[in-house]
């Protein structure tokens, strides 16, 4: 979808992130589609499922919000939505390109507040002009795979190389005339 990472870069990124993780964090640090499915039915008491474990974290960990009439998790320390593991990409990447490239901890921060317009029947002509957008929280974004992601933008790496200080040192002499350097060059026909 965005030319500057492709989908398969990301989700190498996405499995080296998980590889680098213990066994017992692996299989809940991004959240999948089924697990906040197996989550949400948890806690609307719909599922009772025999994994003690699994009960207990997303008792622990989330509730659910009900957000134009479908129902999200929610992060209780945090109080923002979760972001699943396959809109990571989307979601990085467009606050990535809306930001221009701005780098990894403006995008960090950005994706923990980012902004959706909301629909135009509940806007008045008053309250766009100063309320015009609602801040929609992201939670369960690793820091680590933003920044892995802004390492691996073309764009970005592109202008990190034009960014790099030269390495020619300035001459600092001690008196007036103390020093002197020449440069010759050679020409070859």
């Amino acid at each position: 979808m965005f030319n500057f990472v492709s989908v398969e870069t990301f989700n190498r990124i996405l499995d080296e992130y998980i590889a680098s993780l213990s066994l017992n964090r692996q299989a809940k640090a991004l959240i999948t589609q089924e697990l906040a499915d197996k989550a949400k039915s948890i806690l609307l008491n719909e599922e009772s499922t025999s994994d003690g474990n699994l009960r207990y974290w997303s008792r622990k960990h989330f509730s659910t919000l009900e957000i134009n009439d479908t129902i999200q998790l929610v992060d209780k320390e945090s109080l923002k939505v979760v972001c699943l593991k396959n809109d990571l990409y989307n979601v990085i990447g467009r606050l990535h390109q809306e930001l221009q490239h701005a780098g990894y901890h403006k995008t960090y921060k950005a994706v923990g507040w980012i902004v959706k317009l909301v629909s135009t029947s509940i806007i008045t002509q008053f309250n766009r002009k100063f309320f015009p957008k609602i801040v929609a929280q992201y939670s369960y974004i690793p820091r680590v795979v933003v920044q892995k992601f802004v390492n691996a933008c073309n764009v970005c790496a592109n202008r990190r190389q034009l960014l790099t200080p030269s390495t020619i040192r300035p001459i600092i002499a001690l008196e007036f005339m103390s020093r002197l350097q020449v440069i010759t060059i050679i020409c070859q026909r």
